[in-house]
């Protein structure tokens, strides 16, 4: 049951994610608003918060 609230929240979050950069990529004429290296720095922020969540095991 965890499992399956997990997925359920990991997509809904990502759909919103997504509907967000659309719209910004809408608004900068096509423009990726996030530069690489911002892109990589947010996903191991994302990692991290994983890992502290989960008790930093695994």
């Amino acid at each position: 049951m965890i499992m399956i609230a997990g997925a359920v929240l990991g997509a809904v979050v990502g759909l919103k994610m997504a509907q967000n950069l659309v719209k910004e990529m809408e608004a900068n004429q096509g423009r990726f608003p996030i530069s690489g290296s911002d892109s990589i720095k947010a996903g191991l922020s994302a990692f991290s918060i994983m890992k502290q969540l989960t008790g930093g095991r695994g």
